[in-house]
């Protein structure tokens, strides 16, 4: 994990941009980057994208399509 040095406000937390892919969340004050989502998490979420997308008609849940 990397956290920086200095102390963020919320409102600076919101703009805080590293030219990166990284994911942050703000704990007291401190910046701590999150680890990528797991390659499961993103299938999941992937078919759940496609599922409300595409079959929303059929009725079917993520479950089903998985």
């Amino acid at each position: 994990m990397v956290k920086t040095p200095i102390q963020l406000t919320f409102e600076e937390y919101i703009t805080y941009r590293d030219d990166t892919d990284n994911r942050y969340e703000l704990e007291d004050g401190i910046l701590i980057e999150m680890p990528p989502a797991s390659k499961r998490h993103s299938d999941i979420t992937e078919k759940q994208s496609l599922n409300s997308q595409i079959f929303p008609q059929l009725n079917l849940s993520v479950n089903q399509i998985l």
